[in-house]
C-alpha cells in the first residue's frame, strides 16, 4: 500500500512515486496524484496537500509548483486568489506583490488604473484631494508656477491672471494699477492720478498746483501745471480752478490765487495781474473787485491809492471823483470851511464877516 503523499500506477506495484510539483497525494493506496487547483500551489514533491497562495500573489492555472507574485500596478489582499486587482485611478502600487493600493498625495492624481505611479500635477493646474484622478487648472486671478502642486497662488498686488490654468502672473502696465489680490485684470488709473512704474498696487496722485483730466496717465508729466489765473488746492485734481473775482495769479503750478491789494482791484475771473485804482479813486482793502470814488470833499491824485486826501481846512470840493487838490476850492469872502474833508462852504453868520478867501472862520464886526 502506498504512503500518503505517493501513488502507484497500479494496486499490484510496488513501486511508489511521490507526488510531484504542483501535486498532492493525501490518501494511502492511491493509483494517482492530485492537481492543486488555481489559487494554490505546491513547490515540494510527495506532499499531501496543497498551499494557498499570500497576500499579494496568485496562480492563475492548476498544478501550479510556485506563486506568482502580483506585478507593479497591481495588488492582491487576500490569500487563495487566482489573480491580481488593478491599481484603481487614483492610485498607484509600484512594488511587486503588493497587499494594497497606494492612494496618490495631493499635488498628483492619476485618471487610469494599473498604473505604478502618479503623474504631478503640471505649472498652471493643482490637485487639492488625496486619490485625485484628474488635476484642476488654477482660476482666473490665480496661478501655479511649480509641478506637483497641491493649491494655486493668488495674483499678487499689482499684478492680475486673466486666463485658467495660468503659470504665471503678469505685472499691471503703465498707466494702470491693481490694489487688490486674485485679480483678473488691472484698474486704469483715474483722471487726477499717474501709475509710472509696473506692477503698481496703487496710483500715484498729481501734487497741488497741478491737475490731470486723462485717465490712464503712465507718468507724472500728464500731470498740467494750473494756468495763470488759475490754481489747484488739493491732491489728485482732474482739474483746475478759476481764480475768483479779488484775487489773481500771475504764474504757472500754483495751488493758491493771491489776494488784490489794497489800491488794487480784480474785476475779472481767471485774472493772471491785479488792476490799480485810477486818479480819483481809492480802495482800502483787499481782495477787492472794484475801487471807490473820491468822496465829496476829498480829492486822489495818484494811482493804486489806499485811501483819499481830505481838502484843507478853508477849502471845499462840491464833486466826487476828484483827481486833485487843484479840486479843492478857496472858500470866498464872507463864507468859511472850519475843517477838513468839507464838501461845502458856510456862510458868516450875522455879527461877522470876513474879507479874506480861504479863511476857517468869521470875524465878530465891529460895534
Amino acid at each position: 500500500t502506498t504512503s500518503l503523499g505517493y501513488y502507484s500506477s497500479s494496486f499490484a506495484s510496488i513501486i511508489q512515486t511521490p507526488a510531484s510539483l504542483g501535486h498532492y497525494v493525501d490518501s494511502t493506496g492511491a493509483t494517482s496524484q492530485q492537481t492543486c487547483l488555481a489559487g494554490t500551489y505546491q513547490n515540494q514533491t510527495a506532499q499531501t496537500s496543497c498551499i494557498d497562495t499570500n497576500p499579494g500573489y496568485y496562480t492563475s492555472s492548476a498544478g501550479s509548483p510556485e506563486q506568482i507574485p502580483c506585478s507593479n500596478g497591481s495588488y492582491q489582499p487576500s490569500s487563495a486568489e487566482i489573480s491580481c486587482i488593478l491599481s484603481s485611478p487614483g492610485n498607484y502600487v509600484s512594488m511587486p506583490a503588493s497587499t494594497s493600493q497606494i492612494p496618490c498625495t495631493p499635488g498628483n492624481y492619476q485618471p487610469f488604473s494599473g498604473r505604478v505611479s502618479c503623474i504631478d500635477a503640471s505649472p498652471g493646474n493643482y490637485s487639492s484631494l488625496p486619490q485625485s484622478i484628474s488635476q484642476t487648472p488654477c482660476d482666473v486671478g490665480s496661478y501655479q508656477p511649480n509641478t506637483g502642486q497641491f493649491r494655486c497662488i493668488e495674483a499678487s498686488l499689482g499684478h492680475f491672471v486673466a486666463t485658467n490654468g495660468s503659470s504665471f502672473q503678469v505685472p499691471c502696465i503703465l498707466g494702470t494699477y491693481q490694489p487688490s489680490p486674485s485679480s483678473s485684470s488691472c484698474l486704469d488709473a483715474e483722471p487726477g492720478y499717474f501709475v509710472d512704474v509696473l506692477g503698481s498696487p496703487s496710483a500715484f496722485p498729481c501734487d497741488f498746483g497741478t491737475y490731470n483730466p486723462n485717465s490712464s496717465s503712465s507718468s507724472n508729466l500728464d500731470c498740467l501745471d494750473a494756468d495763470e489765473g488759475h490754481y489747484v488746492d488739493v491732491l489728485a485734481s482732474p482739474s483746475q480752478l478759476i481764480c475768483q473775482l479779488g484775487t489773481y495769479q500771475p504764474n504757472t503750478g500754483q495751488a493758491t490765487c493771491i489776494y488784490a491789494d489794497s489800491g488794487y482791484f480784480v474785476h475779472i475771473i481767471g485774472s493772471f495781474i491785479q488792476n490799480p485804482c485810477e486818479i480819483g479813486t481809492y480802495q482800502p482793502q483787499t481782495a477787492q473787485s472794484g475801487c471807490y470814488e473820491a468822496d465829496e470833499g476829498y480829492y486822489v491824485s495818484s494811482i493804486a491809492s489806499n485811501q483819499q486826501t481830505p481838502c484843507l481846512i478853508g477849502t471845499y470840493n462840491p464833486s466826487i471823483a476828484s483827481t486833485s487838490s487843484d479840486s479843492c476850492i478857496l472858500a470866498d469872502s464872507g463864507h468859511f470851511v472850519e475843517s477838513e474833508g468839507s464838501s461845502s462852504q458856510r456862510m458868516c453868520s450875522e455879527g461877522t464877516y470876513q474879507p479874506s478867501e480861504g479863511s476857517e472862520s468869521c470875524i465878530d464886526s465891529p460895534e
